[in-house]
């Protein structure tokens, strides 16, 4: 046993771990940071999902390549999305710590459970690991304005990426496409003000490298997908072939 598990079993002992959703003792469980009684809780969308914004279909809709009734009618630039829980209860607290608690661990346990999710998906429809790992050649975290990068200590979509990669063994750009200016937060602006917010935020630094090549563009939450639109958008002109969103949990559009 190394010094640092000993220190670690140390402070385990100290300072018990607790979960970050319910704040339960969780020193007896397997799982860290997040109790088995909150990983039940979970809600997960189901594998009958629009192909495009991943929003979770009826028992009688099909998916469709031209998108569902909720996102047909507002141009995305991106070819396709996946995300492994609806935003909200114990996926929405994990993330609002993860983010704004400036908790930077708890990437591990959130990419844990989207790969989880992915891998049981139907191998024949939407993003899945398999068609994943076939599908794309380079994954691109969302950036943050240096700044904003700056007071919070890291990038999450950064974080995030890194391990996605780990998992899909592919390679990961993380300082290629960037921010240009420091936009407001979208958090209660309607579509449209999101839009015009985030139009000509990003730029690429080398437009050669994303030329011809699939990307997966990595983000904690989907939620208008204008975020990621402008992203894909500013990927394809420098002549990106297709750009495919991931994110840990979905807010439909």
């Amino acid at each position: 046993m190394t010094i640092k598990t000993y220190f670690r079993a140390l402070l385990d002992i100290v300072f018990p771990p607790r979960c970050f959703s319910c704040d339960r003792d969780i020193f007896t469980e397997k799982k860290s940071y997040i109790c088995e009684d909150c990983l039940k809780n979970i809600r997960y969308v189901g594998e009958n999902r629009c192909l495009i914004c991943g929003y979770e279909l009826g028992p009688f809709v099909s998916a469709s390549d031209g998108g569902c009734t909720r996102c047909r009618g507002f141009k995305v630039m991106f070819d396709g999305t996946s995300y492994a829980a609806k935003f909200e209860g114990v996926i929405r607290e994990l993330i609002h710590r993860f983010k704004y608690n400036y908790v930077d661990f708890l990437a591990e346990p959130l990419v844990e459970i989207l790969i989880n999710h992915l891998s049981a998906c139907n191998t024949q429809t939407g993003l899945n690991l398999n068609n994943l790992k076939k599908e794309v050649d380079v994954v691109v975290p969302v950036p943050l304005f240096w700044w904003r990068r700056f007071k919070r200590g890291f990038n999450q979509s950064e974080l995030l990426a890194k391990k996605i990669s780990k998992h899909l063994l592919l390679p990961v750009s993380t300082n290629n496409l960037y921010r240009i200016r420091n936009t407001i937060p979208q958090i209660k602006l309607s579509r449209t003000e999101r839009q015009q917010n985030m139009r000509g935020a990003f730029a690429l630094k080398r437009t050669e490298e994303f030329k011809k090549r699939r990307v997966l563009l990595i983000d904690d939450v989907l939620t208008t997908g204008v975020t990621a639109s402008e992203c894909a958008r500013v990927i394809k002109a420098a002549g990106g072939e297709k750009v495919y969103v991931l994110t840990i949990a979905g807010a439909g559009f």
